[in-house]
């Protein structure tokens, strides 16, 4: 493959990462960030003049680069949290409700919880509320949060 041609594919590769990163985004540090990175994504107009032109193509992967290290390797470590806080958001839930079963009550912490993943612990907030409990999680920042409604048994998002 020629070195031009390779050049565009990897822009375009690099440009479909960048979208999927910034749709992750809104589920892992929220839609301001991720509309953020929907403008950054939109400034790869600017490699793709600078490759079109003849003295300027240098300038144009370097920007594309630069782009791409913005957006990717933060997001795609925060990706990698989002399922494990997932399934250990499930099983938090199984767990408060199987002590209800056996004790007929909530816990008043998550004391006596263990986590699969202790890194994920500080990612969590519980609280007992009489007869009910609040159980939320954040990946990225503690201003988006997914968080489980005991009433309906299910699981809601906070953006920001």
């Amino acid at each position: 493959m020629k070195k031009g041609k390779l050049t565009w594919l990897i822009l375009f590769i690099l440009i479909g990462l960048e979208v999927y990163a910034a749709q992750l985004a809104y589920h892992t540090i929220g839609e301001v960030i991720s509309s953020l990175y929907l403008v950054l994504i939109g400034l790869n107009a600017i490699p793709i003049v600078l490759l079109l032109s003849k003295t300027m193509k240098k300038w144009g992967v370097v920007l594309m680069s630069i782009i791409a290290l913005a957006i990717l390797p933060y997001q795609f470590y925060l990706g990698s949290l989002l399922n494990p806080l997932e399934i250990e958001a499930e099983k938090l839930v199984d767990y408060l409700e199987r002590e209800k079963g056996e004790n007929g009550t909530y816990p008043q912490d998550l004391s006596d919880y263990n986590f699969n993943q202790a890194r994920l612990e500080n990612h969590f907030r519980y609280q007992k509320l009489n007869n009910e409990f609040e159980l939320s999680y954040f990946v990225g920042t503690p201003n988006t949060s997914h968080f489980y409604l005991n009433q309906t048994g299910q699981w809601f998002y906070y953006a920001d």
